[in-house]
């Protein structure tokens, strides 16, 4: 019975600047080819929000070219929560 799994291939990182850019986790590239080879469809679920689709398609290309076939975005803290929170934690 084939299980889905759950790969972290892009680390997190705050900034208090705007990142267009994300920063692979060191090795990633090479276990999501190999997921492939096991004919393995790969997936990013992402809680980005839809404004940021065009810089993460186009970082999704620069670093993992070629191996995700779907990237799904789940709007997370669209109505800028994630935003006041932050400035509460300060």
């Amino acid at each position: 019975m084939d299980l889905p799994c759950n790969i972290q291939f892009w680390d997190t990182f705050q900034t208090s600047e705007k990142v267009h850019d994300i920063k692979p986790v060191a090795g990633a590239r090479e276990g999501l080819i190999k997921l492939l080879s096991q004919e393995k469809s790969l997936i990013s679920i992402t809680g980005r929000c839809d404004v940021h689709k065009p810089w993460t398609y186009k970082a999704l290309e620069k670093h993992y070219s070629g191996l995700i076939s779907e990237v799904f975005f789940l709007n997370a803290y669209a109505d800028l929560s994630s935003h006041k929170i932050t400035q509460t934690t300060k």
